[in-house]
């Protein structure tokens, strides 16, 4: 999946704004900030995004007359093909065959359960499943939308120790500020992103500029899809306007937001020429 930076985001979206990029403020990175995580929800779950959906093989449990397929708290997930890490969002399809390979698949009927189990006496945890309507199966293709990631936190900030699930904003400096350098040998052309940290650690997120995760990485990118970029700045545009009280400018710019998520549809039905595993909610 190709990626917009969030700094990129931002910039653009102080720009069409009206504020000083050089002037920005805590506050003001808080309010970008809050719009854009709002925006990024709206059109994670606007349509079935073809980057966003998961088809993935999952064991059948059979208990008496319940069949059912349990979503891990954990996101490991061991079927015959390996183990593997899932995020499940949005359940979309549950089929015998491989969406991925062939066009003609089975549905199987599914429900949602979810139960507490206990861990001691006053303790419990929430344990998702899918009940299904297949007696036989062994393993059956789950074919869901991921979750959406949050672009929460404040920036990152040295001599600070950080636990596994934080998110802080890190643009490759330890100055405090919002926006990447421009110059350097290792980290120049490098933007501002948000990342979760992984394992307890003070060290700055990626401090060697890869490009790709590595095995014992601290901090793990939040990734914004780059079909959502341009949405997400007018959006925030939208957003600012109505927060300072320009009620109708704010409205047009939202009709405006939604016809570039319209169009990202249209790329990819009409230019692209793609077979969606799961149909679009907007016909063209």
């Amino acid at each position: 999946m190709r990626t917009i930076d969030f700094e990129t985001v931002m910039v653009q979206a102080l720009q069409v704004c009206g504020l000083d990029r050089y002037n920005i403020n805590d506050q003001t990175f808080g309010q970008v900030r809050d719009f854009a995580n709002n925006r990024i929800r709206f059109a994670w779950e606007y349509d079935a995004w073809p980057d966003l959906i998961r088809s993935v093989r999952f064991p059948v449990t059979h208990t008496g007359s319940i069949h059912y397929i349990t979503i891990p708290n954990d996101g490991v997930v061991t079927n015959t093909e390996g183990t593997f890490k899932v995020d499940v969002g949005t359940v979309m399809q549950v089929t015998v065959e491989d969406p991925r390979t062939t066009g003609k698949v089975k549905d199987v009927g599914f429900s949602f359960d979810e139960q507490e189990q206990v861990l001691s006496n006053f303790v419990t945890t929430s344990v998702r499943r899918i009940i299904v309507n297949n007696i036989d199966a062994t393993e059956l293709f789950v074919t869901f939308r991921v979750n959406c990631p949050e672009l929460v936190g404040e920036i990152w900030k040295s001599n600070t120790t950080y636990n596994p699930g934080d998110i802080a904003y890190y643009a490759y400096n330890t100055t405090g500020d919002y926006f990447a350098p421009i110059r350097g040998t290792t980290l120049a052309g490098k933007k501002g992103n948000f990342w979760k940290c992984l394992v307890q650690t003070s060290e700055a997120p990626n401090p060697t500029g890869a490009t790709l995760p590595s095995i014992g990485d601290k901090w793990e990118k939040v990734k914004i899809p780059q079909f959502m970029g341009q949405y997400m700045i007018k959006g925030i545009h939208s957003d600012w306007l109505k927060s300072e009280q320009i009620i109708e400018a704010g409205l047009a710019l939202e009709k405006d937001a939604l016809i570039l998520l319209d169009f990202e549809i249209n790329k990819i039905i009409v230019q692209q020429g793609q077979s969606p595993r799961i149909k679009f909610n907007q016909i063209y």
